[in-house]
């Protein structure tokens, strides 16, 4: 009975840092997004202030990628 509980806490944790990571697998789908994000904000389909927030996100799950 532990072990189960055990594995239940253990796949909760799983799927909150997958949620917070998104569905990036790698290091390279989060650089290919950033490029995209700044071609978006280079044709003005978003403002600088959404670039930054967006910016920021996608760095801090390619600093978790890499750390793995």
């Amino acid at each position: 009975m532990p072990f189960q509980i055990g594995k239940k806490v253990l796949l909760e944790i799983k799927r909150k840092v997958d949620e917070e990571r998104g569905a990036y697998e790698s290091p390279e789908e989060v650089m290919g997004d950033l490029k995209k994000l700044q071609v978006s904000l280079e044709t003005g389909e978003i403002t600088i202030e959404e670039y930054d927030e967006r910016e920021e996100e996608l760095l801090e799950v390619l600093e978790e990628l890499q750390s793995d």
